[in-house]
This record gives structure tokens, sequence and C-alpha cells, in this order.
């Protein structure tokens, strides 16, 4: 990231493949901490609430296994988010691609006219969880994730943020992350 003030918490949820060795080259980049969970495989809405609970940061953008961010992204992020000091978090437009990056180019929602819970109730989801950066403090006010639904939980809780009145925008700009679909 061109954005050098950041820290990547890593939530191992009894992965099965070679996460801990490929993070053996980045041993030394003291900004990526990497934590095991303990007990049973807890899910994608465990990690998130962990997750949350360990930053340290003044923004949140929460990332799973499919999704990548440009170099920039963080960077753009933090200056947008900043200048608009009146937001609680922003949304910013996500490209699908399939199991070669970058196969296709679809976008995975871009904002229209519809009302944005109407959508993610109509299942028309208005973001996707990457395309979204939080103030740590806006997200802490409406989380933790129900640990008891097994998917899309980041659908509920964008729901929480529009009920609870969560100030946000979407930004039309140049795309910043992707998510294998």
């Amino acid at each position: 990231q061109t954005y050098t003030n950041w820290e990547m918490l890593i939530i191992d949820d009894f992965s099965t493949d070679n996460t801990v060795e490929m993070l053996k080259e980045f041993s030394s980049e003291k900004r990526i901490i990497y934590h095991k969970r303990k007990g049973e495989n807890g899910g994608a809405q465990v990690c998130r609430n962990l997750g949350i609970e360990m930053a340290k940061g003044e923004y949140l953008i929460l990332l799973d296994s499919d999704d990548l961010l440009t170099k920039t992204c963080v960077e753009n992020r933090v200056k947008f988010i900043t200048e608009n000091s009146e937001l609680d978090f922003a949304v910013f437009p996500t490209i699908i691609f399939g199991w070669e990056f970058p196969d296709y180019d679809t976008y995975w929602n871009l904002p229209n006219q519809e009302d944005d819970i109407a959508r993610f109730l109509n299942w028309d989801p208005a973001w996707q969880t990457a395309s979204v950066i939080w103030k740590s403090e806006a997200l802490t006010r409406i989380y933790p994730f129900n640990q008891n639904t097994l998917s899309f939980q980041d659908i509920e809780i964008h729901i929480k943020a529009i009920i609870e009145g969560l100030k946000y925008k979407f930004l039309l700009t140049e795309t910043d992350n992707f998510h294998r679909e």
C-alpha cells in the first residue's frame, strides 16, 4: 500500500491452506499481525468481531480471503473519509473476478435510485464487504456481527448501519478493490 500507517490483522479460523508458510516471507513486517483462533471454527462473523476488537486504527476495511485491494486503496480511502469527516463510512466500487485475476470486469453493484435497504433485502446488495472504509468508532457502535448467522452477516451489518442512521456516501471513482466470485 502507498499509505504507510496501516496494520493488517490476519485472523486464522483453522485454515487448511498454506497461510502460515506464506506469512513467513512477511515475518519482518511488524504491521502484519497473525492471530490463530482457538476452539472451533467460528466463521467469518467470529473472525470479523475479533478483528474489530483487536484493531487499533481509526479506520477499518474488512477483507476476506477472496478480496484484493489496489496499491493506492488505503491512501485514497483515508484521504476521502478524512476530508468528509461527517461520514461514518464510505463505499467504493468493487469489480468481480473469477479464478484468474483479472478475467472479467463486472461491477459488484453501483448506486441507483432504489433505497439501499430495499436493495439488500431484495438480494441486490448495494455494496460488498471490502467496498467500505469504516470509521472504527462508527463500526463499533453497531457491531458485533451476528455469530449465529452462518453466511451473509455482512448484509446484516450493512442494513444495521443504515437503520441506525450512520452517514455514508458512495464514491464513484476509480475502482480500488476486487472480489473473487
